[in-house]
């Protein structure tokens, strides 16, 4: 009993220390001024189970059971380091700091319409949809804004769409977040169907820590319901960090059958938010912090450990997309879905570090002083 109260009081401690940085929120400004500064533009739509504040004009905390949906506009400054969000004190500034240039609030046939729009405007061949699920922690804006971050640093030409579950915002939530993943799988499923009718011609999903668990359970929903197999449009599955026993992974993959392609998973065994997730549940092992992919091996999937990456969150528990040297390894990668998904190539010299095949799996241990 005193273990299991000292694990879950550093668990609290260590993620409100994280908490300590400045919370996102929306910060308006013109698009001009941004232009003017050498801001670069990132529109990003989102869909969310959680309640609208009307009094902040802006989606909240709390769950709710009908979606709602908005788009974004916002502006990536010139001056800052790759992986890096800076969000305004006071008067914004558009050389360093993140701002939203364009907000509004959508009626479901409207965002549809909207965003088969911004597909036309892709030429055929680049009509991807990249669909974010972010992680434990995060409030409203930290989501859109997070997947803007990532769609310039790793120059995504598709529509970013974000799927804003109803996290609790709070360092403190954990439990709240973990009802909240599972209330979101029907709401997810449902966005993934009708992403699948737009004009897109491919569909990446992108999940961070507790957004990869909601990931992998909504596939089992569509699995079992029958809406597996072929998977249609959606292509490439990445989870960064995923905040998963690594037996619960086991059994959701068994149910979900032929997983989508490519099925990568980013792990790192100095990610200290999910070592403490660890503590906290009991169970040592977790999905993103897997040493090497024996334990999974029997699934189509492709682990790339970032172990030996420095730089990024200070928890470690967004390397792959915070930190600049792991940006800068990534970027190396043209077409980063489609490479991995190619069963036939050759993959050393893909990545620096060592490639290992075991059974039906792919384990990528990047070594960054590694020619």
């Amino acid at each position: 009993m005193i273990r299991s109260l000292s694990v879950s009081l550093v668990f609290l401690l260590g993620l409100a220390v994280a908490a300590c940085s400045p919370r996102g929120y929306v910060s308006m400004g013109s698009e001009s001024a941004a232009l003017a500064a050498g801001g670069s533009l990132q529109t990003i739509f989102v869909a969310t189970d959680r309640v609208f504040d009307q009094s902040a004009e802006i989606y909240g905390n709390d769950r709710i059971e009908d979606a709602g949906f908005a788009r974004f506009t916002v502006s990536i400054p010139p001056e800052r380091a790759a992986g890096s969000i800076e969000w305004p004190r006071g008067q914004p500034d558009f050389q360093t700091e993140f701002v939203t240039v364009e907000a509004a609030k959508l009626p479901e046939p409207n965002f549809f319409r909207a965003l088969d729009a911004q597909l036309a405007q892709l030429p055929r061949g680049e009509r991807e949809i990249v669909l974010f699920i972010h992680g434990f922690n995060t409030n409203y804006p930290e989501a859109f804004y997070r997947q803007a971050q990532m769609m310039h640093d790793f120059g995504v030409r598709g529509v970013g769409v974000t799927y804003a579950w109803a996290s609790a915002g709070s360092a403190f939530g954990y439990v709240h977040d973990r009802d909240s993943v599972l209330y979101a799988r029907d709401s997810l499923s449902q966005l993934i169907e009708q992403l699948q009718r737009t004009r897109a011609e491919e569909i990446l999903i992108v999940a961070h820590s507790m957004g990869g668990l909601l990931t992998v359970e909504t596939l089992r929903t569509l699995a079992l319901r029958g809406n597996g197999g072929s998977w249609g449009k959606l292509g490439a599955v990445i989870l960064i960090s995923p905040d998963i026993a690594v037996d619960v992974f086991r059994t959701q993959a068994r149910d979900i059958g032929t997983l989508p392609q490519p099925f990568v998973i980013f792990t790192s065994n100095q990610d200290r938010a999910l070592a403490l997730s660890a503590g906290l549940s009991g169970q040592r092992d977790r999905l993103g912090s897997l040493p090497s992919v024996d334990p999974i091996d029997e699934f189509e999937v492709t682990l790339i450990n970032l172990t030996e990456i420095e730089g990024g969150d200070p928890l470690r528990h967004m390397t792959a997309v915070t930190s600049p040297a792991s940006i800068a390894i990534l970027n190396q990668i043209n077409d980063f879905s489609r490479t991995m998904a190619a069963e036939q190539i050759d993959r050393r010299g893909l990545l620096p570090g060592t490639v290992l095949s075991i059974r039906n799996a792919t384990e990528v241990i990047i070594d960054p002083l590694q020619p």
